[in-house]
């Protein structure tokens, strides 16, 4: 409860201060499939309340196995908090040419479909579903993207993935951004057919994974705008993570972003990264958990509270990371 204090403590100032200010219509962009959707009413229940409903629109982009029963508790959570909601089924024909796969399936295209599905919105603002928003979005919205197709920041690329940067052309690996937070120039985009080139890019390009991040990247070849970490705050600028140690030194920006993030993203596969799951050992855990219970969601057990996860949990951190270097 005390951290909960503090939050909201903070974030009230910061609400109050910005609410003197003119508030633009802002465009959010949120993918799903079934599974991901009580992720998503967790996402925009922090953005109701941190950021505020007033203005905003939502595009939900989802797959088939999105039913009607979820789009419409999710529409009246979304219209309760004060929010549009526009619900978009992307098309075979839309998707055609994209690579999909059983680890990387369609959803994950969806953020790249947006300058097409929405003809006659300028900018939008897109998010992944394992985010959470905990201040106001309008000095990010009001950024001037004049030129640029896209601002983001820079990942943080594990050892595994190194070699990616240069294999898509970049010069360096400061050239190349994490999808998961994207303020897109829908107008910029569509008059470089930005879609159109990542359609046609060789598939070989995607083979080391994270085929929309590598395509994004490719097609916008190191020309985006680049935003301050606190507008995507990974996993390895939060200090008690897993991922920390990912960054040999962290700079200003990087620690700053940690202490007080804007968007929070949970990004990682692996089970200690996500805050529904058991093994999570993510600090902002608790939050996640706050703003999902608000939702017609809430989360009764954390996923994967097993016998194995219970003992794995009570291993040391360092000895498991150990063993995960030897293998």
């Amino acid at each position: 409860m005390e951290k909960l204090g503090q939050h909201r403590a903070q974030t009230s100032a910061i609400t109050g201060i910005l609410s003197t200010m003119s508030r633009d219509a802002i465009h959010i962009a949120c993918a799903a499939d079934r599974n991901y959707v009580p992720h998503i009413a967790t996402l925009l229940q922090s953005l109701a309340i941190n950021h505020g409903g007033e203005g905003v629109t939502v595009h939900f982009l989802h797959d088939a196995t999105v039913d009607a029963e979820q789009l419409a508790k999710l529409r009246a959570q979304v219209e309760t908090l004060g929010m549009q909601l526009v619900c978009h089924l992307p098309t075979e024909a839309q998707l055609a040419g994209l690579p999909i796969t059983e680890r990387y399936p369609q959803v994950v295209w969806f953020r790249v479909l947006l300058p097409e599905l929405l003809p006659d919105v300028e900018r939008i603002l897109y998010v992944d579903a394992d985010t959470l928003v905990l201040q106001s979005l309008l000095p990010l919205w009001q950024l001037d993207l004049t030129g640029m197709p896209l601002a983001a920041v820079q990942d943080v690329i594990s050892p595994a993935h190194a070699h990616v940067p240069a294999d898509i052309g970049l010069s360096s690996a400061e050239d190349y951004f994490n999808s998961g937070v994207l303020l897109m120039n829908l107008k910029e985009m569509r008059a470089s057919d930005f879609y159109g080139r990542m359609k046609a890019l060789d598939r070989k390009r995607f083979a080391a994974g994270f085929p929309d991040q590598i395509a994004l990247n490719t097609v916008a070849e190191g020309k985006w705008l680049r935003l301050h970490p606190k507008w995507n705050c990974m996993t390895p600028f939060i200090e008690g993570t897993e991922r920390f140690s990912d960054l040999q030194s962290h700079n200003v920006q990087q620690r700053l972003a940690g202490a007080s993030p804007c968007i929070l993203h949970f990004e990682g596969y692996w089970q200690r990264a996500k805050p529904w799951q058991y093994r999570c050992d993510h600090p902002y855990q608790w939050l996640y958990l706050h703003y999902r219970n608000l939702t017609p969601w809430p989360l009764q057990q954390l996923e994967g509270r097993n016998l194995k996860n219970i003992i794995v949990k009570q291993i040391p951190r360092s000895f498991l990371d150990f063993v995960a270097r030897w293998r």
